[in-house]
């Protein structure tokens, strides 16, 4: 079941991101304060994905303004940042994987970004490959390879990636 995350799924969650970082070293660096990372200052909204009780999955939605990949999403999709809803936090535990939890997830975050009639947007690590799979199968359209920072100062190398196009709009915006 996708449902809305509350506070009382904080704790799970950091569980769960520990499990995924041991997995697959995402988040790149394990970050200071884990509570923090997962429920960021530009938070809008976020999911949990909930199996028997226990929260197998979690996406948040993010204010463009701020992220490192901005001035990429707006060169390439023409949007202004408030015209751009960031997919971020995409977890899916090692052990639930392969049941289509990351791609409800995904819909979840795609839909509310649509109905605040934004263009979604992400940008992910190049050696993160199951996700990299995930938005090549959900459509997503790779925009650009460039190199974030990371807390630690290490540059990451990422994909920038832009989804779908809200219902009503019109996809001339991309160049």
């Amino acid at each position: 079941m996708i449902r809305l995350r509350t506070i009382d799924d904080i704790c799970p969650c950091i569980a769960l991101l520990e499990q995924v970082h041991a997995a697959d070293q995402y988040p790149a660096y394990w970050p200071k304060d884990p509570q923090t990372w997962l429920v960021h200052r530009r938070e809008v909204r976020a999911w949990v994905a909930e199996q028997d009780g226990s929260i197998v999955g979690h996406i948040a939605i993010h204010d463009a303004q701020g992220d490192q990949a901005l001035s990429i999403w707006q060169s390439l999709t023409k949007r202004a940042a408030d015209q751009l809803g960031v997919v971020a936090r995409l977890l899916v535990g090692p052990d639930t994987r392969g049941q289509g939890l990351g791609k409800q997830l995904l819909s979840a975050a795609v839909e509310d970004i649509h109905l605040r009639g934004q263009l979604p947007v992400l940008d992910v690590a190049e050696k993160n490959t199951s996700a990299v799979a995930l938005y090549d199968k959900s459509k997503w359209r790779r925009l650009a390879n460039c190199e974030v920072t990371t807390p630690t100062d290490d540059p990451l190398p990422v994909i920038v990636y832009a989804g779908p196009e809200p219902p009503s709009a019109d996809s001339s915006h991309f160049a």
